[in-house]
């Protein structure tokens, strides 16, 4: 692997336990659908990192979620892949290729995904997608799972920030909770925001 100008986030064996989850149940969402020529499916990673970690059991590489779904047979007629770290979406695209049918964000997944990408997938279109929301903390909008909802044709791993809960907001005495941790659950921007909608 050639030398890269950030260090690979390291995961431990849960982790490392879920990506596989994921890519049995992505090869299993396509082969639901492989008798259907006319159903386009899509596969959505809203924080997908670079695409490789590091193992903190074996310090060894491990692929991440998008290099296992974009290798899912049957394949997804399509790919969405977003995250905040230009360095990481840069080294993602080296795995990715000249892949015509990947789309590579880097920014904000909340606004990426409302905007342009869970509007264009939608049930009546004969249009499905399976949508990996995989935070380090309290950082996606309820409007993500919300508008997925409404669209009847997203299926959606989302992995609940407990750790981040629990450190910074779910004590076992409430009322020593840091009003920043409160605000993190309760602000515009957090997990718990009503939709819009």
């Amino acid at each position: 692997m050639t030398p890269i100008p950030f260090k690979f986030d390291e995961i431990g064996y849960w982790s490392e336990l879920k990506l596989e989850i994921v890519e049995k149940y992505g090869s299993a969402y396509t082969t639901a659908f492989k008798k259907n020529s006319r159903l386009k499916k899509y596969y959505i990673d809203g924080l997908s990192g670079a695409g490789v970690h590091l193992s903190k059991t074996t310090a060894t590489h491990v692929e991440g979620s998008p290099s296992r779904a974009l290798k899912i047979s049957p394949p997804f007629d399509g790919f969405y892949f977003i995250d905040i770290n230009k360095e990481k979406t840069s080294f993602l695209r080296t795995i990715c290729g000249e892949r015509s049918n990947v789309h590579i964000h880097t920014g904000d997944c909340t606004e990426y995904l409302t905007k342009e990408v869970l509007p264009k997938i939608q049930f009546k279109d004969y249009k499905r997608a399976l949508c990996l929301l995989d935070p380090y903390g309290l950082h996606i909008d309820w409007e993500v799972m919300y508008q997925a909802g409404q669209s009847k044709a997203i299926d959606m791993f989302l992995n609940f920030p407990v750790m981040d809960m629990n450190r910074n907001a779910i004590w076992n005495n409430p009322e020593k909770v840091p009003q920043d941790g409160i605000d993190r659950v309760l602000e515009t921007g957090g997990i718990f925001r009503e939709p819009t909608g």
